[in-house]
């Protein structure tokens, strides 16, 4: 981090290039992010509140990668080898909000939505089978609730590269040039089809 007298710029490396951030990211640098895990609360909160507040944490969830995706996409600018390509500022713009899109809904919504719904309710029926007999079941559903919220800060990792793997092969794929894609070569079959030139029909009429 260095600091100056307009602004604090941060050097950060990306892609193999070096890019200069003169602003903060408030979607992924401050306590803003962490509105991207509020669907992961309300799953571990499923068995203590009613599902029309677990329904409101992934709106609150999805609110935040739409709001990232825009706000992301309002400060994209073409780059030398889009512009090189034919690439206008609005659709690129477009290709960045649909990017950072897909990659928040898979890696702050979906993915880890349902990955902490199969932890409470694996942890549901081992509580059950296990403490039924130790502990009241209101108890057991707080014990499963501790159980999800203490998984989030251990699936955020893993996820993140799951889905940094996948939307960058995706990315990679859609942005490779047409001629560059090898054409499928297939093998020398022989003519079977060829009729030798010195071959003599006979044809048969037969008298009514």
């Amino acid at each position: 981090m260095v600091g100056s007298d307009d602004a604090t710029t941060e050097h950060t490396l990306k892609g193999g290039e070096a890019t200069t951030e003169a602003s903060i990211d408030y979607f992924r640098d401050t306590p803003i992010r962490f509105v991207g895990y509020a669907n992961e609360v309300g799953e571990s909160f499923r068995h203590l509140i009613h599902v029309r507040y677990v329904r409101f944490s992934y709106f609150i969830g999805s609110s935040y990668c739409v709001l990232d995706a825009l706000s992301k996409a309002v400060e994209s600018k073409p780059k030398p080898d889009q512009i090189e390509t034919g690439k206008s500022g609005a659709r690129v713009a477009v290709e960045t909000f649909v990017e950072n899109l897909v990659w928040q809904g898979l890696a702050s919504v979906v993915i880890p939505g349902f990955t902490i719904n199969r932890i409470c309710w694996l942890s549901t029926l081992f509580v059950q089978r296990g403490l039924r007999n130790v502990i009241s079941v209101s108890k057991q559903k707080y014990l499963v609730t501790g159980i999800g919220l203490s998984s989030i800060p251990y699936i955020i990792k893993p996820i993140d590269m799951l889905v940094d793997h996948i939307v960058e092969k995706a990315s990679r794929d859609y942005n490779l040039p047409s001629d560059s894609v090898p054409e499928p070569e297939f093998p020398d079959l022989p003519d079977v089809t060829q009729i030798p030139e010195n071959l003599e029909l006979e044809v048969e009429m037969e008298e009514p």
